[in-house]
């Protein structure tokens, strides 16, 4: 057991909380020593604090204990797919081409697109076996892949899952805890638009908070999320809502049944989706008619919103060389005007660690313990004092919904 390690692992919970040292103590009724201590590697927290700290920082006992070492990747072992495609290979010969279970086996790849007495359908069924296990938490370096996969559509299609499973690692709960949810209009323009009742599939659903809001009118919603770590607080937040399901997969690649649901929503992922891919799969997974709903929250009318911008320019951990309006989204989805825009306010009052937190859960936003990010975080701490009154932040926010249906 590393306490150096757990240490460092409670210092940047901590601090990915917006908390200091002394209001984690005032939390936990102890000292701040005590904390300072933890943190820096003289001593473990007691067991009877154990709990208490992990509800604090929105992690597990375990998870402390092992100084996160249940968020680390895995590789994939590539040896082991190699052997376990060769063994169906060895099944069919075995038992012959006609056989109940060569019939079976050849049924199921069929399904995926694959025939294994190929070449191609052998490196396609290792493709699927290495998205299955990258969307479980593993991870693959770019010389393994390049050594395993030679097709270079597969290839993009799995270093585009790699990124995508990735993003927000160690940032799911700051996220789940500190992004706006979403107006009870916005949710009303839904159910109203696509009726009680209805099967909804929301794309890149994150921790739920959309799904779990739907959910009460839907007769059945697939929460399709590929990281794992959002997929815990997703699975945490809908384990009382028998309507939904939860799938391990990409808005690309859903794995639902051709025309199975009536409407889909995407709420603060579209951008992160391959337009092409994705405008394939809905129109495969949506049946006639049906409705897609594009929806973000844009923090916009305060009088704070360019030093943000500015603090967000400075730091930020990589720079997207291009990024497209939600008008241009939805014209690449629906086609040039064919959608609808609606706008609902979401206007909130955050105290600091909520508004910290906002800025940190930024898939760009620097890491805690940095440099950079403790200068983040100061340049955030301004903005919030020069602004909030009573301790409070009023931050103006528009939800804005884009709408239409698929054409052929």
């Amino acid at each position: 057991m590393d306490i150096t390690a757990i240490g460092a692992y409670i210092s940047m919970l901590r601090r990915n909380r917006g908390l200091s040292q002394r209001e984690l103590a005032t939390r936990l009724s102890v000292s701040y020593q005590a904390v300072s201590k933890w943190e820096n590697g003289e001593n473990l927290p007691d067991a009877a604090i154990l709990l208490p700290l992990a509800e604090a920082l929105h992690t597990t006992a375990d998870a402390l204990l092992s100084a996160g070492a249940a968020r680390q990747h895995q590789p994939i072992d590539l040896n082991a797919l190699h052997s376990g495609i060769s063994a169906l290979t060895t099944v069919i010969n075995a038992f012959g081409a006609n056989s109940p279970i060569a019939l079976a086996i050849d049924s199921t790849l069929h399904g995926m697109g694959i025939s294994i007495k190929e070449p191609r359908g052998r490196e396609q069924l290792l493709a699927e076996a290495i998205l299955y296990w990258l969307l479980e938490g593993n991870t693959i370096s770019d010389a393994a892949l390049e050594a395993a996969i030679h097709d270079p559509s597969l290839l993009e299609r799995i270093r585009k899952c790699r990124h995508d499973c990735a993003l927000f690692v160690d940032k799911q709960q700051i996220y789940d805890d500190c992004r706006p949810s979403w107006p009870e209009k916005a949710v009303n323009l839904i159910r109203e638009t696509v009726g009680t009742g209805s099967v909804i599939a929301d794309l890149g659903s994150g921790t739920g908070k959309l799904a779990a809001l739907c959910a009460p009118w839907a007769s059945q919603l697939y929460a399709v999320e590929p990281s794992i770590h959002m997929r815990r607080i997703l699975q945490a937040r809908t384990e009382a809502l028998p309507q939904i399901q939860v799938i391990a997969a990409t808005a690309e690649s859903t794995k639902l049944p051709d025309h199975s649901v009536d409407a889909i929503t995407i709420a603060e992922a579209y951008h992160w989706f391959d337009n092409e891919a994705t405008r394939a799969e809905i129109r495969r997974i949506l049946k006639p008619g049906g409705y897609v709903f594009l929806l973000w929250n844009h923090v916009r009318g305060n009088p704070f919103d360019k030093e943000m911008a500015a603090i967000d320019q400075q730091y930020r951990t990589y720079q997207r060389p291009f990024q497209r309006t939600g008008k241009e989204r939805a014209d690449d989805l629906f086609g040039p005007g064919f959608w609808q825009r609606f706008e609902f306010d979401n206007t909130i009052r955050q105290p600091f660690h909520r508004f910290l937190g906002g800025a940190c859960s930024a898939s760009y936003a620097p890491e805690a313990g940095t440099v950079a990010g403790k200068a983040f975080r100061r340049a955030i701490r301004q903005v919030f004092d020069q602004h909030a009154k009573g301790g409070l932040l009023l931050t103006h926010i528009t939800t804005v919904c884009y709408t239409g249906t698929i054409g052929e």
